[in-house]
Order: C-alpha cells, then sequence, then structure tokens
C-alpha cells in the first residue's frame, strides 16, 4: 500500500514539474501604454502653456494600436504603431472647436510636431518624442 502511495505521490509531482509549452502570445505591455502630459515643447519656447487653454496631454493604447489626446484646443485620436523605441503616429484627427488665434497656432504646430516624431525614449516617468535624434516634446506620466 505504501509503495503505491509512494508511486501516485511521485507521479503527481513530475506531472507538475514538467515544463509547459510556451505560450504563442507576442505581445507584452509596453511602458508607453498611459497618459502622458505634455512639459516640454521646444519649437515653441518656455512660455507654451501660455499659448493653450489646457495643456496638452496624449494616452497611448499600445495593444489597441490607438492614440487619442487633446491638444491644448480640441480632442485628438490617431493610429499608433510601436516597438520598444519606434513610433508611427498616423491617421491623426482633431476636433474643430474654435479657439483663440495664439492657441490655434499652439494646435497647428503641436499636431505637426506629433506627425514628425519616429522614435521615443521612456526615462524618469518622462517620454521623450524625437524625430531620429531631434527632440521633438517631452510628456510626463500621470497616473
Amino acid at each position: 500500500m505504501r509503495v503505491i502511495f509512494f508511486l501516485f505521490i511521485a507521479s503527481f509531482l513530475l506531472s507538475n514539474c514538467t515544463p509547459k509549452a510556451a505560450s504563442t502570445k507576442t505581445y507584452s505591455p509596453s511602458l508607453l501604454h498611459d497618459i502622458w502630459v505634455l512639459s516640454e515643447f521646444p519649437d515653441m519656447g518656455k512660455d507654451w502653456k501660455k499659448r493653450t487653454v489646457s495643456i496638452p496631454q496624449l494616452e497611448f493604447f499600445v495593444s489597441e494600436e490607438r492614440i487619442v489626446g487633446y491638444t491644448g484646443c480640441n480632442q485628438l485620436s490617431g493610429q499608433l504603431k510601436s516597438d520598444d523605441k519606434n513610433i508611427d503616429l498616423n491617421k491623426l484627427a482633431s476636433t474643430k472647436k474654435a479657439c483663440e488665434n495664439e492657441v490655434m497656432l499652439f494646435e497647428n504646430k503641436f499636431l505637426t510636431a506629433l506627425n514628425k516624431v519616429n522614435r521615443y525614449e521612456i526615462k524618469n516617468l518622462k517620454l521623450y518624442l524625437l524625430e531620429n535624434e531631434n527632440l521633438i516634446m517631452v510628456l510626463n506620466k500621470v497616473d
């Protein structure tokens, strides 16, 4: 009886120690997937915040390959493709709410800048959006 019990326990333990098949799922969540608010926009100088109704923000949905956000005047949406360092934002569209001229000029520069972005880096809860090696803008992680 002890031998049968021992064999049962041994077979149970060995069956649980066999390696599991590797998962076929290739997607792994990225640090990019989050809400980010604009903190630096070199093309607009240090006083860029005076040219917006509210601070622009971007939210990346990496697994859904989409981006949404706020431009400083209007809502923004578009498509997103990314890997560990490259990013492609395309089909960006925004609502057409009219804001003051200065705010609209800021929004146009912001959207034009986003269309140039092809690379990103994340360091110390900051998202650096770049065109090759040129810094386009910096955003801070919100949540």
